[in-house]
């Protein structure tokens, strides 16, 4: 994966000018650093005050244990069970938006992927 690392770092950095310009009141920080242990990066994703997961267990479940505000989960997919966790825990919400897969990410390319990030 290493070899996609200049081209995640360019998405991200989009991604966080674009949350910057759409809610400028907003603290955006990303976090990521190959020493972390999976406990340390759990622990933060509960105790965030927003999570927003894509469709993968990594995120789902620290969702769910959320002290945070609010928890935004993508629908479908490895969510499917979360429409009836949603309905019994209030800081759940579902996101039924458009989701790009990594087949459309190869078949279109890097600057289909960053400009279909923050086109809206």
């Amino acid at each position: 994966d290493r070899v996609y690392g200049p081209k995640c770092r360019t998405i991200v950095d989009r991604l966080v000018t674009y949350l910057h310009q759409h809610f400028p009141n907003a603290s955006v920080s990303i976090r990521n650093d190959p020493k972390e242990t999976i406990p340390q990066v759990m622990s933060r994703l509960i105790l965030a005050d927003y999570t927003f997961c894509a469709r993968s267990t990594f995120c789902l479940f620290p969702a769910v244990a959320s002290f945070g505000i609010r928890s935004y989960v993508q629908q479908g997919g490895v969510a499917y069970f979360f429409d009836e966790i949603a309905k019994a825990y209030h800081n759940i919400h579902l996101m039924n938006e458009p989701f790009l897969r990594s087949s459309e990410i190869n078949k279109q390319g890097f600057n289909y992927t960053l400009n279909w990030l923050t086109a809206k």
